[in-house]
């Protein structure tokens, strides 16, 4: 099972960063991902894990313009993937068409810069038909990943395993991501078809990895 670390409490101190960096490097974290605002320092924290930019967090509804600044500052700085954030009024609201635009711009802008990327979806706000609407509508445009949760909501761990196995079904890979982690699941967590669980916060990450073998 791969394993991803999502930044995205804006209050996490300069230490907080340095410390999620070191335990990501010493449990061979695949990808630690957070703000624009938090690529520059864990860039200098980190050596060997890959860094991603959260885009429109948390329910992408920022303007389309302001995403695209973003994507491009983000490639910019030279990230490893860009996760975007699915517009989740349009998407709950039934503007399809606005949203299938949006979509298009900020992934044609992605590939333009030569970055790998993924999208956000968060399935308590969604609902099952608007998250596998949502799955049909970003494969129309060579999505092929998706994270489960933005880590702001409720979230149930047995539910987010079903909407893995619901995403996996449209022939998009689900990344579980998840403020609940608990090791004793990852065996159902990979009977959903899922190989990779981004942990949405540092703080429960840090109740299950060690750093040098401690657990802190």
């Amino acid at each position: 099972m791969r394993h991803e670390l999502s930044l995205t409490n804006h209050l996490y101190s300069y230490d907080d960063l340095s410390q999620a960096a070191y335990l990501a490097e010493q449990n061979n974290f695949d990808l630690v991902s957070g703000p624009l605002s938090y690529i520059t320092y864990l860039q200098t924290f980190l050596t060997k894990t890959k860094i991603g930019a959260i885009i429109g967090y948390p329910y992408g509804i920022s303007p389309v313009s302001i995403k695209c600044r973003e994507i491009a500052e983000a490639i910019e700085l030279k990230v490893d993937i860009i996760d975007i954030v699915l517009n989740h009024f349009l998407m709950l609201n039934q503007d399809l068409k606005k949203l299938d635009e949006e979509i298009k711009t900020c992934t044609v802008l992605a590939d333009i810069g030569k970055v790998n990327f993924a999208y956000i979806l968060d399935y308590p706000t969604l609902g099952d038909d608007d998250l596998l609407g949502a799955c049909y509508l970003l494969l129309q445009h060579n999505v092929f990943s998706v994270l489960t949760t933005v880590g702001v909501t409720q979230d149930d761990l047995a539910e987010n395993i079903l909407a893995c196995q619901k995403i996996s079904k449209t022939k998009i890979k689900p990344i579980l991501a998840t403020n609940n982690y608990n090791p004793s699941l990852e065996k159902s967590i990979k009977k959903a078809g899922v190989n990779t669980i981004r942990l949405n916060s540092y703080y429960n990450a840090r109740r299950f990895f060690s750093i040098d073998n401690v657990k802190i």
